[in-house]
């Protein structure tokens, strides 16, 4: 009893434990419909991308002339190829799946590269100020005045197009978002007690900035690189139906949009299937990003 007791003070003092945040978390996800249905297709997605080897029903690189632009089984084809073929006979299913690979590791690979630099740009900006801060959101609003479009055609022409290219190119123009929220978090920090309190103890500027400010800034972060995955998917989506991106005969989701995009009339399925998928992850991402922010948020009562 007394210990039960002394447990219930500490969490009036100090707030609710790890473990019952956890199952309050856990609650409301089951709870929110918005984070069911994208936690559940993420995982199919995910599922697909990791596994895409045995799951595929082909080599999504097989060329079946003979079978060419068959229409899907749902649409009078044939179950051997359920999402249809393409010009040269691949299978539209297999391709997909293949092409969701490529789709998680460019947006996730571009959100680690833009989010760390972003952050620590926006952590030394909020916190040093003066010179250093206005060099560095001089450059983020010079980097803003560039379409992103010229900005990925200059880079990828000197690259050349590859998924090495497109992960620099997504990840070097998206850098700016993670640095002004981390900047104006920073800015709310700074001057708190604990901060102070801190400095005078004789934390060094590093240890103030690493141990105090930066576990209060990161939620937001979090939430901000969680949405911008889907945007990073979106974005190598378009540079590869523009031929920018990942190159043939590599899957992508975009290059295989673009693959039928002189078909739309007599082979709809070959652009309306992979942009489905690609519609289906980005909001799936969206819908668990809204949850994430709402489970981070501390004036948002679970």
């Amino acid at each position: 009893m007394a210990g039960r007791a002394m447990q219930a003070e500490e969490a009036r003092i100090f707030g609710p434990g790890v473990e019952h945040r956890a199952r309050r978390r856990l609650r409301s996800f089951r709870r929110s419909w918005k984070a069911l249905i994208g936690g559940t297709i993420l995982l199919v997605v995910v599922l697909a991308a990791t596994l895409a080897p045995y799951v595929s029903p082909y080599n999504p690189l097989d060329q079946r002339i003979l079978d060419r632009l068959k229409p899907p089984a749902f649409a009078g084809g044939t179950r051997a190829y359920p999402l249809g073929t393409d010009p040269i006979g691949r299978d539209v299913l297999s391709r997909i799946i293949h092409g969701s690979r490529v789709s998680l590791a460019v947006g996730l690979s571009a959100v680690l590269i833009g989010g760390s630099l972003g952050l620590t740009l926006g952590l030394l900006s909020g916190y040093y100020g003066a010179r250093l801060d206005m060099v560095i959101m001089r450059i983020a609003d010079l980097q803003l005045a560039i379409p992103f479009l010229v900005l990925a055609i200059a880079i990828i022409t000197v690259l050349q197009p590859g998924l090495l290219s497109i992960v620099l190119v997504l990840g070097l123009s998206s850098w700016v978002t993670y640095a002004r929220v981390a900047r104006g978090q920073v800015l709310s920090v700074r001057g708190r007690d604990f901060v102070e309190a801190s400095r005078a103890m004789g934390g060094s500027e590093w240890r103030v900035m690493l141990r105090h400010v930066l576990p209060n800034i990161i939620a937001p972060v979090i939430v901000v690189a969680t949405l911008e995955v889907g945007r990073m998917i979106l974005a190598e989506a378009a540079l590869s139906f523009l031929g920018l991106g990942i190159q043939p005969p590599a899957p992508t989701w975009g290059g295989i949009t673009a693959d039928g995009r002189d078909y739309l009339g007599t082979a709809w399925w070959i652009s309306t299937l992979p942009g489905i998928a690609i519609l289906l992850t980005v909001m799936a991402i969206n819908f668990v990003g809204d949850w994430l922010r709402d489970v981070l948020d501390p004036t948002v009562i679970l």
